[in-house]
């Protein structure tokens, strides 16, 4: 009998190490489903901070542009089109920009 409980001994201290391990896994994923979390928040407010720098220079460079485009003989969806369309150049450019910087 003294064998067979060294054995159930060390099968119970085998189940608590594997419980152990199961927690810690389950806090490093907490952890890292947190870091991930983080940076995707941190990227997406740079790029709202990066849009609304664009947003104001367009709005800056643009006044004429946008009472010009308003007196197009165009349809309303053309006319946000040739809006949306310079923005995206303006975006462009811009992102062009900041990369041959680095």
């Amino acid at each position: 009998m003294n064998r067979q409980q060294k054995e159930i001994r060390e099968l119970l201290e085998l189940e608590i190490k594997l419980a152990r391990l199961k927690v810690a896994a389950s806090h490093l994923k907490q952890r890292r489903l947190k870091e991930t979390r983080a940076q995707k928040t941190a990227e997406n407010e740079a790029l709202l901070y990066r849009l609304a720098d664009l947003g104001s220079s367009f709005a800056a460079s643009s006044s004429g542009l946008l009472s010009k485009t308003s007196r197009l003989p165009l349809p309303k969806p053309y006319r946000y089109g040739i809006l949306f369309a310079w923005f995206a150049l303006q975006a462009w450019q811009s992102h062009v920009k900041q990369n041959d910087n680095k």
